[in-house]
C-alpha cells in the first residue's frame, strides 16, 4: 500500500470539504482532467461521480464510488480508471492543533493486473501522490481559509465556498478559488469573480442580509443578472450567501459600466464573519 502524508494549516472541516468536492480535483489531483457529473446524493456512501483521467493524449472516462465516509475524518473511494486499472483510495484526516490538520493518503491497487505489478505500481503511485499533495497545499493557500486578515490595509479577504454542482459549473466560466474573493480594504469593497469585478466604497453599502438556499436554475453558471431589479449574483454554491444593497448602483457585468446594479449577492465561505466585518465597517445593522 502506497502512503503519503501532509500536515497543513487548514482546519479539518475545511480540508475534508475540499477532499469531498470532486470538482476541486482537476485543480490539484495529478491526472484528474474533468469531472463530468455527480450523483444527486453525493457524498453519501455508495454515491459516484463520473470523470476523465489520464496523461497527455492517453485519457479515459470512468467513475469513482464512495466506499466509506465519516465526516470529517475518513473518505474511502473505489477509483476506476481504465485502462490504468482500479485502486482503493483512503483519505484519513486528524486534527493536530487549532487550525492544523494531518492528511494521510493510502492508495492500494485492487485490479488483477495492477496487483501483480504492485512493487512497480506503488512506486509510481507514491510519486504521483507526493506531487498531488504539493499541488493541494498550493491550492489551499490560494483558496485561503474562511477569512484572511489584510495587515497593511486593516481589512479582510473572504474567499467563496465552491460546493455542489454550481461549484463545478462556475469553473467553466473562469471562476476558481484562486480568482474569486471579496476584499474589504482602505474603505473599499471589491468583489473579484473570475473575469468580473465590482468595486465600491464600503460607505455605499446600506443593507446586509443573509440569503439562500438558491435555485440552480437561477444562479447556475456564470455571474447572473436579475431581470427584476438588475441586481447581480456571484454564486459558487446554492446553499447560502449574503446580499448587499447599495445606495448608488454599481457596475460589474456590462462593459464600460453602462449597466449598474443596486445590489449584489456573494456566496462567501463564512457568511457570519462577512456580515460581522462589513457591518462594523459600514455601521449597517445586520440581522
Amino acid at each position: 500500500m502506497a502512503e503519503s502524508r501532509l500536515s497543513i494549516d487548514v482546519g479539518v472541516d475545511d480540508l475534508f470539504g475540499v477532499l469531498s468536492d470532486p470538482y476541486s480535483y482537476p485543480e490539484w489531483l495529478v491526472g484528474a482532467k474533468e469531472i463530468r457529473s455527480l450523483d444527486p446524493d453525493w457524498p453519501a456512501a455508495g454515491s459516484s461521480f463520473r470523470h476523465r483521467v489520464g496523461f497527455g493524449p492517453i485519457q479515459s472516462a470512468d467513475a469513482t464510488c464512495i466506499v466509506e465516509i465519516t465526516v470529517p475524518r475518513l473518505l474511502a473511494l473505489d477509483a476506476h480508471a481504465r485502462p490504468f486499472g482500479r485502486v482503493l483510495v483512503r483519505f484519513e484526516l486528524s486534527a493536530v492543533g487549532e487550525g492544523r490538520t494531518e492528511l494521510l493518503i493510502h492508495e492500494e491497487p485492487t485490479s488483477p493486473v495492477m496487483s501483480q505489478l504492485r512493487p512497480l505500481v506503488e512506486a509510481s503511485i507514491r510519486a504521483r501522490n507526493e506531487r498531488s499533495l504539493i499541488r493541494l497545499r498550493r491550492f489551499l493557500e490560494e483558496r485561503g481559509g474562511s477569512t484572511r486578515t489584510v495587515e497593511d490595509g486593516g481589512g479582510a479577504i473572504f474567499p467563496f465556498a465552491f460546493t455542489g454542482v454550481q461549484g463545478g459549473l462556475v469553473r467553466l466560466f473562469g471562476v476558481s478559488p484562486a480568482s474569486a474573493w471579496v476584499e474589504l480594504r482602505d474603505g473599499d469593497l471589491e468583489i473579484h469573480f473570475g473575469p468580473w469585478n465590482l468595486r465600491t466604497r464600503s460607505a455605499n453599502v446600506t443593507g446586509l442580509d443573509r440569503s439562500g438556499p438558491y435555485s440552480l436554475l437561477k444562479v447556475g453558471g456564470p455571474a447572473h443578472l436579475s431581470l427584476v431589479d438588475h441586481g447581480v449574483t456571484f454564486a459558487t454554491n446554492t446553499d447560502a450567501g449574503v446580499c448587499l444593497t447599495f445606495d448608488d448602483p454599481v457596475p460589474a457585468l456590462a462593459p464600460r459600466g453602462w449597466l449598474a446594479h443596486p445590489g449584489a449577492t456573494v456566496t462567501v465561505a463564512d457568511p457570519a464573519a462577512f456580515l460581522d466585518t462589513v457591518g462594523r465597517l459600514t455601521a449597517v445593522r445586520t440581522p
